[in-house]
């Protein structure tokens, strides 16, 4: 686990990421869950914190497979997939003037 200076033209760098957690072992659901509450305290203080005048944000970041672990999804085969929103794997089949809810104008 990384934390990075995001607000910055190259904020994959070097310069910006300093690594505070390495955690050895398989990425399941509970080990994720055992590896984040060790930071959970610290995240919540930092997320009201000022610098600056800025207010500091933490966002999480990672792979497909990392989030929809951590959000509790089951995978891209589930019936909810998207880590986004709630459509469902029927209305994913559907054009999207078609899905409920659709905001979409016609041209």
């Amino acid at each position: 686990m990384n934390f990075q200076i995001v607000n910055t033209p190259t904020p994959n760098s070097v310069q910006n990421t300093c690594v505070f957690s390495v955690f050895e072992a398989s990425d399941s659901t509970t080990n994720l869950h055992v590896a984040l509450n060790r930071y959970k305290l610290q995240i919540e203080s930092l997320q009201g914190m000022k610098w600056r005048e800025y207010s500091i944000r933490i966002f999480i970041c990672g792979d497909y497979e990392f989030l929809s672990k951590l959000y509790g999804l089951s995978g891209a085969n589930g019936r909810h997939p998207c880590l986004y929103c709630t459509i469902n794997q029927d209305e994913m089949q559907l054009s999207i003037s078609m899905r409920a809810g659709s905001s979409q104008s016609s041209a």
